[in-house]
């Protein structure tokens, strides 16, 4: 499920060369995991876990729509850029991790391929 990619969003739309060794692409593309090419695209509904580093407590709910709204702003014109259509972001739950859960984290997420 390892595709060659400008980007993993890239990778993921296009599915052209499979990278199942992960050393496979050329022409300054990268391998990405977790392309989904094994699955039809029909309807993508994707949830993204973002990890930031900040106070020591949640937003306020006014503070979430502002974030959430400038955060949709960002990524609607990434996004664009790929061809893709963004409809919409929501704010979930928030949490609060210690040190050592994030750093489990971006170990999880490194070992994905998300950080090649």
């Amino acid at each position: 499920n390892n595709y060659c990619g400008a980007s993993w969003i890239a990778a993921m739309l296009t599915c052209n060369e499979p990278c199942p060794r992960g050393t496979e692409c050329r022409n300054g593309e990268t391998c990405y995991a977790a392309t989904n090419c094994d699955k039809p695209l029909l309807e993508l509904v994707s949830d993204m876990l973002v990890t930031l580093n900040g106070p020591d407590k949640p937003m306020a709910a006014q503070d979430g729509d502002i974030f959430s709204g400038t955060l949709m702003d960002i990524l609607k014109e990434v996004a664009e850029q790929e061809g893709i259509a963004l409809d919409g972001l929501d704010l979930g739950d928030q949490e609060i991790q210690g040190r050592r859960q994030l750093e489990q984290r971006r170990l999880e997420r490194s070992s994905m391929g998300f950080y090649d």
